[in-house]
């Protein structure tokens, strides 16, 4: 996947270290990874999850878009459900999800000549992977704290 992205990966409580330490991360053939836009475009939903951010060392809602974010048991159910229902949402769409993304305008253009971007997903792809998500963050809940998902922002 070219461009910006995310990933998350599932992983157990004792490797819960500081967020230098999980810099190690990033790349991790064993990520879910999902594209920033597709992140910004649920990124309403998502500020509803409760998680914690390791590199200030407080609790918050939502992720860290640029930075690392844990998601345990309490998030994770929240981030199961809404996961799961756009999942159901873009699996009634076309084979090629085509969503609209923000206002972009040219150097030159006066903000009122813009347009908005348009973002084109596969969406199989983009199900399969939300539904992967979704079954890690079920997977924190049923562990009971066991495990947690460790968010890798842009």
């Amino acid at each position: 996947m070219a461009g910006l992205y995310h990933d998350f990966l599932l992983l157990k409580k004792e490797d819960r270290r500081s967020s230098n330490y999980y810099m190690g991360f990033i790349g991790d053939p064993r990520a879910i990874r999902l594209s920033d836009d597709l992140i910004e475009y649920i990124d309403d939903t998502l500020n509803w999850v409760p998680t914690f951010n390791p590199a200030k060392e407080e609790s918050r809602h939502g992720l860290c878009l640029c930075g690392i974010t844990e998601i345990h048991a309490e998030g994770a159910s929240v981030l199961a459900s809404i996961l799961d229902a756009w999942a159901q949402v873009f699996g009634y769409g076309p084979r090629v999800l085509s969503l609209t993304g923000e206002w972009a305008t040219e150097e030159d253009m006066l903000l009122n000549e813009g347009k908005y971007e348009t973002l084109s997903f596969n969406r199989d792809e983009t199900v399969a992977a939300l539904s992967k998500l979704a079954d890690c963050a079920r997977r924190v809940v049923a562990t009971d704290g066991e495990h947690f998902i460790l968010h890798l922002g842009i």
